[in-house]
């Protein structure tokens, strides 16, 4: 799912729906069927490293 090799990713919050102007969304086709549109976020953590990466994203 990630090539961030030593991480271990969690979701940490994730809907479906219409969250920025619809000029500005994508498509939608490579999504499942009602989550054409959403937002999530969360954190992928290196135990080994210490690094902690926060990400969110809207689709």
């Amino acid at each position: 799912m990630t090539k961030l090799e030593g991480y271990k990713m969690y979701v940490l919050e994730s809907e479906k729906g219409i969250f920025m102007i619809p000029e500005k969304l994508p498509n939608g086709v490579y999504t499942p069927k009602g989550w054409e549109h959403g937002y999530s976020k969360g954190v992928a953590i290196n135990n080994e490293t210490g690094a902690v990466i926060y990400w969110a994203d809207i689709w």
